[in-house]
């Protein structure tokens, strides 16, 4: 579900600060125009983990990536374990698995 315009507002006046909203299962709600271009989020990141581990310029980032990559996944496992009859943490996970094989370096 997209963020309210008045979400959006509050992120886009955070700025010079990159800032997004995301729901429990790390979708993208909003996304303000500085996150975008810190973090190269484009037009087809839509989920925070899903864009964690398959957006080679976000990667870039990171120095030590590979090392955050396991607790970013950890995090991951922790929320869906929160509510474990919502398959759709299941569903995103499931997704990615391929995409991280044609994504990793």
């Amino acid at each position: 579900m997209p963020a309210s315009p008045e979400m959006q507002r509050l992120l886009d006046a955070w700025s010079p600060r990159p800032a997004y909203i995301r729901d429990r299962h790390w979708n993208f709600t909003a996304v303000n125009d500085v996150a975008r271009r810190v973090f190269g989020y484009g037009e087809t990141d839509h989920n925070c983990l899903v864009s964690y581990f398959t957006n080679a310029r976000f990667r870039g980032l990171h120095e030590h990536w590979d090392e955050a990559a396991l607790d970013v996944a950890a995090g991951f496992r922790a929320d869906a374990a929160r509510y474990p009859d919502d398959p759709e943490f299941d569903r995103i996970a499931t997704d990615l698995a391929p995409r991280l094989a044609r994504s990793l370096p």
